[in-house]
């Protein structure tokens, strides 16, 4: 956007400068949608934009789009995901691989199409082991924590299975219940102080 009183012609020579294209002009808002040559570095064009005395600012042309919906197959079985109203979330943020989604359940299958290679080593509490001497067996044999797993952080908008809320974040599997689907609360402490564990020696992850 061109300062009030400015030539409209000098802002385009000055575009054409820089090897870049006016591509429409809103002479009404002293507007113009520019596109850059394609050796240019986009930050260094607005940069140099930003710098004119005649420019009053320069804004990137984003694309944007509607609440945001994936194209897992089986979305449609998941209106609870509407309920916590998450296409409108996923249109500003799908989360990141620096958190951590800490799932005390019977453990999370790690195999599953829709989780494979999102999980970190976890932790079975399971008999004599502890927050301190995990058992590495977290694989789940009920089918109740791949099912939480994948509703919080299933891999998303990738054409297979089920949507997860959080499309990018790590999984670590703390298994607290056993096969048949049930445990004590001592294994769920255990599990909670693991996942406390967890947080305090890796300070750049966000667990949740």
């Amino acid at each position: 956007k061109m300062k009030r009183g400015t030539d409209e012609s000098d802002a385009v020579a000055h575009v054409r400068s820089r090897g870049a294209v006016v591509r429409k002009s809103f002479s009404d808002l002293r507007m113009m949608l520019i596109q850059i040559s394609p050796g240019d570095n986009l930050e260094d064009a607005q940069a140099a934009l930003e710098n004119n005395p005649d420019v009053e600012y320069v804004e990137k042309n984003y694309i944007v789009y509607a609440d945001l919906t994936p194209n897992d197959p089986k979305f449609g079985q998941q209106p609870y995901l509407n309920v916590i109203d998450a296409p409108s979330a996923w249109s500003t943020v799908t989360g990141n691989s620096n958190v951590v989604m800490a799932i005390l359940d019977t453990g999370v299958e790690s195999s599953h199409e829709d989780i494979s290679g999102k999980l970190l080593p976890g932790c079975n509490v399971l008999g004599s082991s502890t927050e301190n001497s995990c058992g590495t067996n977290t694989e789940d044999n009920y089918g109740h924590g791949t099912g939480v797993a994948g509703t919080a952080a299933a891999r998303t908008n990738n054409g297979i299975g089920v949507a997860g809320v959080c499309w990018n974040c790590q999984i670590l599997p703390v298994k607290v219940l056993g096969d048949s689907g049930s445990g004590t609360l001592a294994d769920t402490v255990e599990g909670i102080m693991f996942a406390r564990k967890y947080a305090v020696n890796n300070p750049t992850k966000r667990v949740v």
